[in-house]
């Protein structure tokens, strides 16, 4: 495993291979760590921690340099799902490392990752049927409406949520909020008002705080 304070700079297979499989490791470390934390509490991270710790990873071992275009991202997240694949069932990419690997690269500005990593969630989803999709989804909602504000295509909006309904998958309340926040950056006030009717009939979305935050 390469050096922690080191991020490798060389676009050479050496290269990508020794910064993917850092950062591989140290998420299933992280992940293993919280795991075992989860006996000490009742949550099962603190998300802020998790971020700033992700974050810091993706910093220390992916260099600027490494993921300048679509096809950087694509590469090292194909290298990812090679090391999962060869791997023993304890060392497997599950949802929840997929989660880690997204909220690390936003936080870390590596966002050429991103879409390559929900393709991979949505293929987790497809195999083993993990709950944890729903909070991949609505991390990458939240990744693209606070990044791309009124520049976010609604394309890109529709396809995160057919992924749920294909899927059988209601909306949380991160869904709605993101929704309602997009809509009302693009100034869609119908919109809003459609998405804001639907969440308060939803018990869970309407306890949620961002909800009317959002709205107001």
């Amino acid at each position: 495993m390469p050096a922690f304070d080191r991020a490798s700079n060389s676009k050479s297979p050496t290269g990508i291979d020794d910064a993917a499989r850092g950062v591989y490791m140290f998420t299933k470390t992280f992940n293993y760590l919280l795991l075992v934390s989860k006996q000490q509490k009742d949550k099962r991270n603190e998300v802020s921690v998790m971020k700033l710790t992700m974050g810091r990873c993706m910093r220390r071992f992916i260099s600027n340099g490494l993921v300048e275009t679509a096809e950087d991202g694509k590469a090292f997240v194909e290298r990812w799902k090679e090391m999962s694949s060869e791997s023993s069932t304890q060392l497997k990419l599950e949802m929840f490392d997929i989660y880690m690997l997204i909220m690390g690269a936003w936080k870390a500005d590596r966002f050429v990752l991103v879409p390559y990593l929900y393709n991979i969630a949505r293929e987790e989803w497809d195999n083993n049927k993990s709950s944890l999709f729903r909070q991949v989804s609505a991390l990458v909602l939240s990744f693209y409406v606070r990044e791309h504000g009124r520049k976010l295509r609604m394309h890109i909006v529709r396809e995160i949520l057919d992924d749920l309904s294909q899927r059988s998958i209601s909306l949380s309340p991160t869904h709605f909020s993101m929704l309602i926040l997009y809509f009302g950056a693009t100034q869609s006030a119908n919109e809003v008002q459609k998405v804001l009717n639907k969440a308060l009939e939803d018990p869970e979305a309407s306890n949620s705080e961002a909800l009317y935050y959002n709205t107001f």
